[in-house]
């Protein structure tokens, strides 16, 4: 029989009968644990990968498309890479067709005041990606059921 120092450092080996495991996955047999390790590693990466391709697909020029009021008032002006749209209601609904912002884009939300609500719902097939600038005075909500990827945004 193995004698076992009382006071072993963690993940030592003292015997041949004792194993080493990881405490987040000390429930696990090793080879399972190995395996989860293995699917949270390629989730991860795949989900990287699918990040990185939606952020091409955002070109410099590219702006939101589809602007419908649905509920309160609002108008919607483009002006080269810049979208301004004005609310004039407290509260506003609008649909769009897509709603992607590049790189070299701006969208300002003209609104009331700081209490003000601009409720935004794509109802396209695309993801979101904003890359550029979205700014606001009041409150700005962007509903996408195919998902919303936030860039980074370099100042110089």
């Amino acid at each position: 029989m193995a004698v076992r120092a009382r006071h072993a450092a963690p993940h030592t080996f003292q015997d041949a009968s004792m194993t080493r495991h990881d405490p987040k996955f000390s429930s696990l047999p090793p080879m399972r644990a190995n395996r989860r390790r293995i699917l949270v590693a390629s989730t991860f990466l795949a989900g990287l990968v699918t990040a990185l391709s939606l952020g091409t697909t955002a070109t410099a020029q590219t702006l939101p498309t589809g602007g419908t009021v649905v509920g309160g008032a609002a108008t919607v002006v483009t002006t080269g890479n810049t979208m301004t749209v004005n609310q004039s209601t407290r509260n506003v609904i609008l649909n769009w067709n897509s709603f992607s912002i590049g790189s070299g884009s701006t969208v300002n939300f003209v609104q009331p005041d700081a209490s003000s609500v601009a409720l935004n719902r794509v109802l396209g097939a695309d993801p979101s990606v904003i890359m550029g600038n979205l700014n606001s005075n009041g409150q700005v909500f962007l509903i996408n059921p195919n998902g919303i990827l936030f860039g980074l945004i370099r100042k110089t």
